[in-house]
């Protein structure tokens, strides 16, 4: 369903209401009236829903096709890591993504090749209009193994506001559902529902964004009460990582407990 008015759709259906049949009719069995009487419950049925998913904005995000995506904010978190914002297609676009899952960004470089890498936004449907990334961005000549560093995180860097990327999604085989309630698909397997009272997650630099997404899901549910989270989080230096959690959930929470391993 679009965001397109319903008025060109309810309001025929309302006209045909405008002839009703008395209720003594109904009462009494008139054929004319107990036909009435069941279009007038089909009709207000169909009003429903199509009142129901006329106010609820479609997903922004294609599972199977690229859609270009523009950049409206940038910021440096640390030497090595940004936060990309792009803006959806309307300001009252969902994302549309499932906790757990993750979308594709692809470029074209000057050679015509396309380059495709898969990432975790840190925003959700919480914030219409808008999806965001935290990445770290490999620079050429860095890394010994790595003499061309990220192709997609320094085209990333590269980017203008107003440039634009490629996106679709969603992807990933483990969907949150709430309720300490998943689902996994595993590979030539049906799609198995599971549940956990506490999450146990082990995470290394910016591959924190999928644990903070589900963490994210489980603190804004103020039903669930039992569901607990435990996070091992590796880092190369103290600063950078509770800098990039405390920008990415701060308003959700407050961190404890927190200590630091040289």
């Amino acid at each position: 369903m679009t965001d397109a008015p319903t008025e060109s759709v309810v309001l025929p259906l309302l006209g045909a209401l405008s002839k009703a049949p008395t209720l003594d009719g109904i009462m009494q069995g008139e054929p004319d009236a107990l036909v009435f009487a069941a279009v007038t419950a089909v009709i207000a049925a169909a009003v429903a829903a199509i009142l129901l998913f006329a106010r609820k904005p479609s997903a922004a995000m294609k599972a199977d096709e690229f859609q270009p995506f523009r950049l409206i904010e940038k910021e440096e978190i640390s030497h090595d890591t940004r936060k990309f914002t792009f803006a959806l297609q309307t300001p009252k676009k969902l994302l549309g993504l499932p906790v757990g899952q993750h979308i594709s960004l692809r470029f074209t470089d000057k050679d015509g090749k396309n380059h495709q890498r898969s990432y975790t936004p840190v925003s959700g449907d919480e914030t219409p209009g808008t999806v965001t990334f935290v990445i770290k961005v490999y620079k050429a000549g860095v890394h010994p193994k790595f003499p061309d560093g990220g192709k997609m995180s320094q085209h990333l860097d590269s980017l203008s506001i107003g440039d634009t990327v490629d996106m679709r999604g969603p992807k990933g085989h483990l969907t949150y559902l709430g309720q300490g309630k998943f689902t996994v698909k595993q590979m030539r397997k049906p799609l198995s529902e599971r549940c956990a009272k506490h999450f146990g997650m082990i995470a290394g630099g910016t591959g924190i964004t999928p644990c903070l997404q589900v963490i994210h899901a489980i603190l804004r549910d103020s039903k669930d009460t039992t569901t607990t989270v435990s996070l091992l989080y590796a880092n190369q230096s103290k600063c950078k990582p509770l800098c990039v959690i405390k920008l990415i959930i701060s308003s959700a929470f407050t961190l404890t407990n927190v200590s630091y391993c040289p």
